[in-house]
């Protein structure tokens, strides 16, 4: 699902913060 590769993308650029 595009909402869970959104999801995905959205977890690693926190982790980089």
């Amino acid at each position: 699902m595009e909402q869970n590769n959104n999801v995905k993308l959205l977890k690693e650029l926190q982790g980089t913060n």
